[in-house]
């Protein structure tokens, strides 16, 4: 249904449907913070495991590392939020719409760390003053940098399919 003006700001839709959305969005909130929480972690402590942890720059890698984990985060807290959006028989369109671009933002803002990452941490490998070659831990760590987009990736297209779309 199209409208001539400005969309109306509320949505009715079932109780069931709201139940639903709300406890979706608890459970993907819950889940990804607790996995921010363990990458962040992980991130640092097996950063300090590396054969390049000697070098300086090695702590370059990982703050952008745990700065590649905001993004999921923000999308954790958006999802987490638009709880609040759905609440007896309506949702808030306007609220969930921008919740549904919150979860973008974070996975392109995620996106956006890992090659700076990546980048650091093969060059310290590669040209250090002790240069180790990419190794298996390495090439462990290159993935590991690669989660925290993963995990934004994830809620954003399991936030998207969870938030109703403004119509």
């Amino acid at each position: 249904m199209t409208y001539p003006g400005t969309p109306p700001r509320y949505a009715w839709v079932p109780a069931a449907r709201v139940r639903e959305v709300r406890g979706r969005c608890a459970v993907l909130a819950a889940a990804g913070l607790v996995a921010c929480l363990v990458l962040a972690a992980a991130i640092v402590g097996f950063g300090r495991a590396l054969p390049t942890a000697y070098h300086p720059i090695n702590a370059l890698v990982w703050i952008t590392g745990c700065a590649s984990l905001l993004g999921p985060f923000l999308a954790s807290i958006s999802i987490g939020m638009a709880r609040s959006y759905a609440w007896g028989e309506q949702f808030d369109v306007f609220r969930m719409w921008q919740a549904r671009r919150a979860l973008t933002g974070g996975w392109v803002g995620s996106v956006l760390f890992l090659p700076v990452s990546w980048f650091l941490l093969v060059m310290t490998a590669r040209n250090g003053a002790r240069p180790v070659g990419l190794t298996g831990g390495v090439w462990a760590y290159l993935l590991l940098l690669a989660a925290p987009a993963m995990v934004a990736g994830i809620l954003f297209f399991a936030g998207r399919a969870s938030l109703p779309a403004p119509r």
